[in-house]
């Protein structure tokens, strides 16, 4: 019995052993190359003129009030030193973020975007009808200009800031879609938000109500944070 389980046991070895050493035929995998893939990312000009300069000059103003009044108010200028400081640190995030990730994309049946948080929406190739160069009054001295995507059933898929994106590489872009930049007449921000009601919440359309928001959130940014900074910093350990 030892000698007959012996036997079968080489004999299935022999035989494994002559499948392995068997050539295996190569298998040939054609890879197909869609040569109508095309993308843009954000320019790097625009968004360092859009967020440099501001923040260069919101150095160079806490520089010179910490230089005036280092010794008259240790705490309160320690604090804007913090809240400087971070500031600075989360718009270089961003930006950098933003120039690294986001990404519009197109190929022959497909179109999308990739945002600076690295999430990806993609719609099929026929549903973009319009791309509209737009300005829309804000209550500002120079109404803004924008890229709306628009689709089929006239809803507002997405909008690109120009501060941020290249109005040629913006262009080259409605070309591989085979799509017509449509240059709008100014709207006010009223009419914006009536044609494209998702694109933004109702208050923003008001002017008065959007400075009052505005001006609140930039005094708690440049006047309470730095008073609570300096009345919380002294106390710790």
């Amino acid at each position: 019995m030892t000698a007959g389980t012996s036997t079968a046991e080489s004999a299935a070895r022999r035989s494994t052993a002559a499948t392995e050493n068997v050539e295996r035929p190569i298998v040939t995998v054609d890879v197909v190359i869609d040569p109508n893939t095309f993308s843009i990312r954000p320019s790097s000009g625009h968004l360092l003129i859009a967020t440099g300069l501001p923040s260069v000059f919101l150095l160079l103003g806490a520089s010179f009030y910490l230089v005036g009044g280092a010794f008259k108010h240790p705490g309160l200028s320690i604090a804007l030193a913090i809240a400087s400081g971070c500031f600075l640190a989360m718009v270089g995030a961003y930006v950098v973020a933003y120039v690294r990730n986001s990404r519009l994309f197109s190929s022959s049946s497909m179109f999308g975007r990739r945002n600076w948080r690295r999430r990806v929406k993609i719609w099929p190739k026929d549903e973009l009808a319009e791309l509209r160069f737009q300005r829309v009054d804000w209550g500002g001295s120079v109404p803004r200009l924008m890229y709306l995507f628009i689709g089929r059933d006239h809803h507002l898929l997405f909008r690109l800031e120009p501060n941020f994106w290249d109005d040629d590489d913006v262009r080259r872009f409605a070309d591989s879609m085979g799509v017509k930049v449509v240059e709008a007449p100014p709207a006010t921000s009223k009419a914006f938000q009536k044609e494209f009601p998702e694109a933004m919440p109702p208050w923003m359309a008001h002017t008065r109500m959007r400075t009052v928001i505005w001006a609140a959130f930039f005094l708690v940014t440049l006047l309470i944070l730095p008073v609570l900074l300096a009345i919380v910093l002294p106390r710790l350990p």
